[in-house]
């Protein structure tokens, strides 16, 4: 008889459970929020100014820069959006949180299962 057959899993509380939810989304959310301003493209000439595409893994975000004057071919980013108007393309951005979320779930789950793994082997 081991010395730990006493043992019980604890019950995970109400706030672990909604953390378990919540920071996963919050995390997709910062992290795809924050690929724009990393994210450069070429620009190689003045018609491709008009809707320069940021966002990683697919471009979501969309930004005319039309009043630049470069010379081109040039690699741009993310401009001031108070001089450069954005718009937003929201399948993208919705599929840049899917995948994004996908990869986090996938890490949580097969830390839960090595986690739950462990337990059964020390404490089984």
């Amino acid at each position: 008889m081991s010395r730990n057959a006493d043992y019980v899993p604890a019950e995970e509380s109400p706030l672990r459970r909604a953390l378990l939810v919540v920071l996963p989304v919050l995390i997709a959310v910062i992290v795809v929020g924050m690929t724009p301003v990393f994210d450069r493209t070429t620009v190689t000439d003045k018609s491709d100014q008009k809707a320069v595409a940021l966002g990683l893994p697919w471009p979501w975000l969309h930004q005319d820069q039309t009043r630049l004057e470069p010379v081109f071919p040039i690699r741009v980013g993310l401009d001031a959006v108070q001089e450069s108007p954005v718009t937003i393309q929201w399948p993208g951005l919705a599929a840049d949180l899917g995948a994004v979320l996908a990869v986090e779930l996938l890490v949580i789950g097969g830390v839960v299962l090595v986690r739950r793994r462990r337990e059964r082997d020390v404490f089984g």
